[in-house]
C-alpha cells in the first residue's frame, strides 16, 4: 500500500482519461479547479483503507492478505476507488461474526451515491465524507479492548468523539440530524433536526443569522435583554416608584442589580446557545458552564431584591440575609463549572438545585412575617406571584420536553443518553451501528399534528425562555408594586 499512498501525483493523461469516462458533461476548466484537492481525498482514502485492513490482520483469526495485495495493483483514481470497497466489503461479508456491519454501511452508502459523480463538487463532497467516516471508524477500531476497565474503556470512547470528523464534514454541507452528531453533544434525543456543527468563533456566531434548531432559543433572549436594557435606561426612571415614592440610592441600585443581573442571564443564554454547537468539546463545555452561571446570578440576584425591600426596617437582620444569598450564588456558580453539572442525565439535578435556591427566598418571607405580621407579608410579597407562575410554567416544560415528547413523526430512541448508555452499547457491539443509525420515519411524518416542525419552533426549551421572560418582567413589575406598599 506504500506504493498507493506515496504516489500522490498522477499522470496528467491517465486523469484525463478519467474525467472522459466520468465527468464527461463536466468542462476541462472544472476538472484542472478540482483535480488537486481530488487526488489528495483519494489518497488518504486508499491510505486509510490500508490502515483498517493491517489493523484488521492483527485482530482477526482470518487472513486478508488477498484483499490487500488487490488494494496495491491499485492507482488512486475513481474507479480504484470503488473497486477497492467492493473488494473490502466482499471480505466483510464472509466474516459477519466480527462486528465489521458498521464498515459495510459506510461502503454501501458511498456506493448508492456513487452515480453522482459526473458533478465534481457533489462526487468531492461524497470523497470528503466517505474521509471522514472512515477517520471515525478508524478510530473506534483502535480503542483498547473490552477486556480493559470499564472506566478505563468509557474515557477511550469518550476520547474517539464517535461521529466527530462525519459531523464536520457534514457541516460544511447542511444541517446534521441528532444520530449524525458526535455521542457528547447530544442532549434532548426529541429534537431530531437542524443542528449546527460549527468549525470556528465566527461560524458560531454569523449562526444568529440564518435558521436552525437554536435560532428561537437564541433570538427570544436577545430581544429580551434588548427589552430589559430599555426598561433600565427609560421605564424605571419616569416610574411612579421612582419619581414618586423616591426610594433611596440603595434601592436604585438593587432595581439595577436585578435588571443587570436578567441582562446578564439572557446573554449569556444567547451565547451558550450560539455556541451549543461548536466543534470543540472543551469550549461547549465553559459556554454551557456560562449559561448555568447567568441563571445563578440571575436567581441570586432576585432574591436580594426581595430581601431588601421585605427586610427594610431591619438594617443589620437585611445585611445578613444578602450575605447568605450571595454566598449561596458563588457555591452555585461554583458548581455550574463542575463537569457532571452539565451531563444530559444530570438535568433532574440542576431543576432540583436552581428551585432550590429560589427557595430561599421563602426563608426571608418566613422571617418578615416574624418581625412584622402575616397580613403585611402577604401584602407586601403578592406581586411576586405573577413572576413565580411563570418560572414554575417553563419548570414543567424544561423538565418534561414538552411538546416534542408526543411528537410522531419520527421514531425516538428508548433510551437516555449517558455514559452508562454509552457503555451497554459498546459492550453489546452495537455502539458502531447506533452510530450509523439514521432517523427512522413514521406514516404520520407529513401530518402537522405530528409535530415534525418541532425542531424548529416551538419544543420545550423555546417556550423556556418566554417563560424565563415573563418571570423576568413579572418580578421587575413586582418590584415596583412592592417598592410602592413598603414606602405608604
Amino acid at each position: 500500500m506504500a506504493s498507493t499512498t506515496g504516489s500522490t501525483i498522477l499522470d496528467t493523461q491517465n486523469i484525463n482519461n478519467e474525467g472522459k469516462s466520468h465527468k464527461r458533461n463536466i468542462s476541462k476548466s472544472s476538472i484542472d479547479m478540482d483535480i488537486d484537492k481530488f487526488e489528495l481525498m483519494e489518497n488518504l482514502i486508499l491510505s486509510k483503507i490500508d490502515s483498517l485492513l493491517t489493523n484488521f490482520e492483527n485482530k482477526l483469526s482470518m487472513e486478508v492478505g488477498e484483499t490487500a495485495a488487490i488494494i496495491k495493483s491499485y492507482t488512486p483514481t475513481y474507479t480504484s476507488i470503488v473497486n477497492t470497497l467492493k473488494s473490502v466489503k466482499s471480505y466483510l461479508n464472509k466474516n459477519h461474526q466480527y462486528n465489521l456491519h458498521p464498515l459495510s454501511q459506510i461502503i454501501d452508502e458511498f456506493e448508492y451515491h456513487d452515480n453522482d459523480h459526473t458533478e465534481p463538487s457533489k462526487f468531492i463532497k461524497s470523497i470528503q465524507l466517505l474521509n471522514a467516516q472512515l477517520t471515525d471508524f478508524e478510530k473506534h477500531h483502535n480503542l483498547p479492548s473490552l477486556a480493559t476497565h470499564p472506566n478505563e474503556r468509557l474515557i477511550a470512547l469518550k476520547d474517539t468523539l464517535y461521529n466527530y470528523d462525519s459531523a464536520m464534514t457534514i457541516s460544511n454541507f447542511r444541517h446534521l440530524n441528532f444520530f449524525e452528531l458526535p455521542f457528547q453533544w447530544r442532549e434532548n434525543k426529541f429534537i431530531i433536526y437542524g443542528y449546527r456543527f460549527a468549525k470556528s468563533h465566527v461560524s458560531a456566531i454569523t449562526s444568529l443569522f440564518y435558521w436552525h434548531n437554536e435560532t428561537v432559543n437564541i433570538w427570544t433572549h436577545l430581544l429580551g435583554a434588548c427589552y430589559l436594557l430599555y426598561l433600565g435606561l427609560f421605564d424605571y426612571p419616569n416610574s411612579n416608584t421612582y419619581q414618586i415614592y423616591g426610594p433611596s440610592k440603595n434601592d436604585h441600585l438593587i432595581m439595577y442589580l436585578f435588571i443587570t443581573s436578567a441582562i446578564i442571564c439572557l446573554m449569556f443564554s444567547v451565547i451558550w446557545h450560539s455556541y451549543t454547537n461548536i466543534g470543540y468539546l472543551n469550549i461547549r463545555s465553559k459556554f454551557a458552564c456560562f449559561d448555568y452561571s447567568g441563571i445563578t446570578i440571575l436567581i441570586t440576584s432576585s432574591i436580594i431584591t426581595t430581601e431588601h425591600i421585605s427586610l427594610k426596617d431591619y438594617p443589620n437582620m437585611r445585611l445578613m440575609f444578602v450575605i447568605c444569598s450571595i454566598i449561596a450564588g458563588l457555591v452555585g456558580i461554583g458548581m455550574a463549572w463542575h463537569p457532571y453539572f452539565d451531563k444530559p442525565e444530570s438535568r433532574i439535578i440542576r431543576i432540583l438545585f436552581f428551585v432550590s435556591l429560589a427557595g430561599l427566598g421563602v426563608i426571608s418571607f418566613l422571617c418578615s412575617c416574624f418581625v412584622h405580621n402575616i397580613s403585611y407579608c402577604l401584602n407586601l410579597f403578592s406581586p411576586l406571584l405573577f413572576s413565580f407562575g411563570w418560572y414554575l410554567s417553563g419548570v414543567v416544560f424544561y423538565g418534561s420536553f414538552f411538546p416534542e415528547c408526543i411528537r410522531s413523526d419520527v421514531e425516538i430512541d428508548n433510551f437516555q443518553i449517558s455514559d452508562e448508555t454509552i457503555m451497554k452499547l459498546d459492550k453489546s457491539n452495537q455502539l458502531l451501528t447506533y452510530l450509523r443509525k439514521q432517523p427512522k420515519h413514521t406514516c404520520h411524518s407529513n401530518k402537522f399534528s405530528s409535530l415534525w416542525w418541532i425542531d424548529w419552533i416551538g419544543n420545550s426549551h423555546n417556550l423556556w425562555h418566554i417563560f424565563v421572560i415573563g418571570g423576568v418582567l413579572g418580578h421587575y413589575h413586582a418590584l415596583l408594586e412592592m417598592f410602592k406598599r413598603a414606602y405608604q
